[in-house]
């Protein structure tokens, strides 16, 4: 009998799980080019590295880096955090985040994890000793950077204002071309009958609903709200004029914010050719100035919450209801189609009052309050008048809840009362059996 002795395989190192990241800001077709040159770039670089093991490719596309909500991104780091990423490419510090707080919390997060990032253009590893004081100084540049051409941007926006000409602007009844409107002859009818149903007496719902019926849409192809038709026949583009940089766009986060005189502001008079002559839309807005004073300030029992909360799913506003338990609020496009138009939660009126008095003493609430959002996650966003925004969360009251002492009891005598009946009906069944 022969035996042989067994030399053991050596075990092989692992192999380092590595992906890439990119990304565009821009939407452009040069520049998803672009991005799709960085994803078969990286694809071909990884794969071909021996001691590296593929994982993939994440990406956004036009999406800033300065902007938190990437998903391609956040995925990426949801899966380093899981174990399936040991190191990271990317080709710059501008790629992954211009802001300099979003780029150094995201490379600490991830080496708590042990995961590394490599910037291929500054050649710094993320996870080295001195990677994080280059990095802090790096990023302040490409920040810097970021700021600067936002900046000129903003000087060659400013330039076609005052000249009378408008950047970027999508509205119904007009088409822009090379910075000057004109009417689109297909929707200028919409135009038209909105004006006149509103001056024939008419209001934003029904004119909304009427368009609606008639298979209408707005310029970015939804149906009409009651806010579509309020800003249509407030807006001075349709009797030919322009009221410029109304909004502008904060530098960092790109978020649109109302020009309160942070900016210049330009009002050009018969910049186009007008849909509504000036002499009917001044009438417009005088029966629009006629049919606020009219209307009552409060929700006949009384509630002052009336025209203060918006759903912060799609703006529409929050209408009173009685569920027959107690009263509450509910967007009106839920109310009008279920959650086959809007997936919010109605908020009820005492929860309301609880999540107020949790923040301020209720007094002084309605002189400060400018307007109430509802988030379908239990949250709610109060805007003050000064500026001031606070979020807070309110409690689902539980059905135990909502029954009162007078619901139990004339439940319970329903309840009686059909067991009565089913009790008589027994009874007869039997008699005509025997």
């Amino acid at each position: 009998m022969n035996i042989k002795k067994l030399e053991l395989m050596p075990k092989l190192p692992a192999k380092k799980r590595v992906c890439a990241y990119a990304r565009v800001s821009a939407d452009k077709e040069t520049a998803l080019h672009s991005l799709s040159h960085q994803i078969s770039y990286y694809s071909e670089y990884i794969q071909k590295h021996k001691g590296w093991a593929y994982v993939g490719v994440y990406s956004d596309e036009g999406i800033s880096g300065t902007r938190d909500t990437r998903p391609g991104f956040a995925k990426m780091i949801e899966d380093a955090k899981s174990g399936k990423i040991d190191l990271i490419l990317t080709k710059s510090i501008s790629r992954f985040a211009r802001n300099t707080v979003t780029l150094l919390s995201s490379v600490r997060e991830l080496k708590e994890y042990g995961v590394d990032v490599f910037f291929e253009e500054q050649n710094i590893h993320s996870i080295s000793g001195d990677g994080e004081l280059m990095l802090t100084l790096l990023a302040s540049f490409a920040q810097e950077e970021a700021k600067s051409v936002s900046e000129n941007m903003r000087w060659r926006i400013m330039k076609v204002f005052e000249e009378g000409r408008n950047y970027s602007l999508q509205v119904l009844g007009y088409d822009l071309k090379d910075g000057k409107l004109f009417i689109n002859k297909k929707e200028e009818p919409i135009i038209k009958e909105i004006f006149d149903s509103y001056l024939d007496g008419k209001g934003y719902q029904a004119i909304a609903h009427s368009l609606n019926k008639k298979g209408y849409k707005t310029k970015v192809g939804k149906p009409f709200q009651q806010t579509s038709i309020s800003r249509i026949l407030r807006n001075v583009i349709y009797m030919g004029d322009l009221n410029l940089e109304k909004r502008y766009r904060e530098e960092l986060t790109k978020r649109m914010i109302k020009n309160e005189g942070q900016f210049d502001r330009f009002y050009v008079e018969n910049a186009h050719k007008a849909i509504i002559p000036k002499e009917k839309f001044l009438k417009v807005q005088t029966e629009i100035e006629r049919r606020c004073a009219e209307a009552p300030k409060k929700h006949p029992n009384g509630t002052p919450f009336t025209g203060l909360i918006v759903c912060g799913l799609d703006g529409c506003n929050f209408i009173r209801c009685n569920t027959g338990t107690r009263p509450c609020w509910k967007c009106s496009r839920y109310k009008k189609g279920g959650p086959a138009l809007c997936d919010s939660r109605q908020l009820g009126e005492s929860e309301l009052y609880e999540a107020i008095n949790q923040i301020m003493d209720e007094s002084s609430f309605f002189e400060r309050i400018k307007q109430i959002i509802v988030y379908p996650d239990f949250k709610l966003k109060f805007l003050f008048k000064d500026g001031e925004e606070i979020e807070t969360g309110y409690r689902e009251r539980s059905r135990k809840e909502s029954w009162t002492t007078e619901m139990k009891k004339a439940a319970g005598e329903r309840t009686r009362a059909q067991h009565t009946k089913m009790k008589k009906e027994e009874k007869h069944g039997k008699g005509n059996k025997n």
